[in-house]
């Protein structure tokens, strides 16, 4: 079975696994990384380069580039080696603020589900058991009678119910400061650091620049990655972009030209933000059809590619 390639598109990893990266939801090893780029197509994969020069003219067809999202310390230690292998140039979507001794929740958070519980469905129960004895379980019982989780991120087939209703009351119901509230409440209890968590999440500012200066482009994906960034005041979201850019752009000592919508949200608003940054080149995060912009260029998400490697 081959890989079926009818629009160019980006390939979107995130997580991987292995050595001192644990497993976690959605993550792959470094060998299933290697055996996904040989099933796409060694051939069928276009260099970061040529896909920023062709796609434009509609040059690409039957061809697909490589991207990566968030910044990842486990994309440089496991993935960049097989890239090297094959010669392969990808994008890098990098959100900065970890870059400059920030600390963002939403990784941290996901390396405390992936370490302190069995998979995900069990964190999602510890999860709920917490929300019901805060403050907020009014809140929650009455957003979950009205909630429909078939039709929630439906264009995200790899998502479970339970996937679905632990994003719709942390981003809709629930909101930054309480998920934060709540998350921290668990860790705590569960007798995790913040500190020693956060010790090998993300890349560092050389190990971006030195992804640069071997030839992978490195693009925008926002400053402190906002899980709704598209539902931000147009100021906010410009903020966000414009300190990704001037962070990314003193790191790697060069113009930076593409970007990815982190969580796929965005707006009009974002698009001439975009525009008015002089970025040339952006990428959603799923493969709906309908969109032309050359500011949303379609990715399949790794783990279809992965279902379809596997005859699933």
């Amino acid at each position: 079975m081959n890989y079926d390639i009818r629009v160019p598109h980006g390939v979107m990893f995130h997580h991987f696994h292995g050595g001192t990266h644990p497993t976690g939801q959605g993550s792959i090893s470094q060998a299933d990384f290697e055996k996904m780029l040989l099933f796409i197509g060694i051939d069928n994969i276009v260099g970061a380069a040529d896909w920023f020069e062709k796609y434009p003219l509609r040059q690409l067809e039957n061809k697909v580039c490589i991207t990566f999202d968030d910044s990842l310390k486990c994309q440089y230690d496991l993935a960049k080696p097989v890239l090297d292998k094959y010669n392969i140039k990808a994008f890098f979507f990098v959100y900065t603020s970890v870059l400059t001794g920030a600390v963002e929740y939403l990784e941290v958070f996901r390396y405390f589900r992936s370490v302190a519980f069995k998979n995900f469905d069990d964190f999602f129960g510890a999860f709920i058991e917490r929300l019901q004895k805060s403050e907020f379980s009014e809140a929650v019982n009455l957003a979950l009678t009205h909630f429909n989780p078939d039709a929630y991120l439906e264009k995200f087939s790899f998502y479970t119910k339970n996937d679905k209703i632990f994003r719709y009351l942390r981003d809709h119901v629930l909101k930054v400061k309480n998920y934060n509230q709540i998350m921290l409440d668990l860790i705590q209890a569960h007798g995790y650091s913040i500190d020693d968590i956060k010790k090998n999440l993300w890349m560092s500012a050389n190990e971006v620049k030195q992804l640069k200066d071997e030839g992978h482009f490195i693009g925008l994906h926002s400053d402190t990655h906002p899980t709704t960034l598209g539902l931000l005041e147009k100021e906010m979201q410009k903020q966000e972009y414009t300190q990704n850019k001037s962070s990314l752009e003193e790191i790697i000592g060069s113009s930076i030209l593409t970007m990815s919508h982190p969580c796929n949200s965005y707006d009009t608003n974002t698009l001439d933000i975009l525009k008015k940054l002089k970025i040339q080149m952006g990428f959603r995060a799923n493969m709906e059809s309908g969109f032309d912009s050359v500011f949303e260029i379609p990715r399949e998400d790794h783990i279809n590619v992965y279902k379809k490697m596997r005859g699933e």
